[in-house]
Formats: structure tokens, C-alpha cells, sequence
């Protein structure tokens, strides 16, 4: 659907073509991750018609959820360049608070 979209794009008006930009970005960005070659046409197509990227915004995304488990748990999950998708930063910090869980176990068990 997101192609169909893409391809009669420019025979909209205006207003249509703002609209269809506006559900191709919100179809895409659900799309992506779904299948890993076609996620690459979809992120093109994606880029194509959202004001930022996808990887700029995931990048975001991922920094905001960084920053609010850093803080709720008191854990600091670094800087690595490796956390640029929710999933590793999510791990990160799955490892992060096993090992201060064990080692409170440890100091107050």
C-alpha cells in the first residue's frame, strides 16, 4: 500500500498529497522493521516524505528512553554507539539491573 501511495503521489492536489505524505510516513514507519529488505525501500520512501529521518528519529527515541531509564533506575547505560535501536537498549539496561539486583542480593541477603 505504502508503493501505491508513493506511485500516485504526484497526480494528488495539494491538500491530497499532504495527507497521503502524512499516512505514508505513519504506514512506513510501522512497516520498516517488519522485513529487513523491503524495511530499506520503506525507510527510502519514508525519508522521502517525513520532514526528519528515520534514523534520526529513532535515534531520538532512543536517547528519550536512555535518559528515562538512566533516571527511574539509577543505572548509567553508557554512551556506546551500539544502543541505536530500542531492542539493545532495552537488553542494555535488562543487564544492567540483573547485575545491581544481584549484588544488593549479595550486600543484604
Amino acid at each position: 500500500m505504502v508503493h501505491c501511495l508513493d506511485q500516485a503521489y504526484d497526480s494528488l492536489t495539494k491538500a491530497e498529497r499532504r495527507k497521503v505524505a502524512l499516512v505514508i510516513v505513519d504506514l512506513a514507519g510501522d512497516l520498516i522493521d517488519e522485513d529487513e529488505n523491503e524495511g530499506k525501500a520503506l525507510k527510502s520512501i519514508y525519508d522521502k516524505y517525513s520532514p526528519t529521518s528515520y534514523d534520526s528519529e529513532v535515534t531520538t527515541e532512543v536517547g528519550g528512553m536512555k535518559s528515562m531509564i538512566e533516571a527511574m533506575f539509577g543505572v548509567d547505560l553508557g554512551n556506546d554507539e551500539d544502543l541505536n535501536i530500542p531492542e539493545d537498549l532495552l537488553q542494555r539496561a535488562e543487564i544492567h539491573l540483573q547485575q545491581a539486583q544481584a549484588q544488593w542480593e549479595s550486600e543484604n541477603g
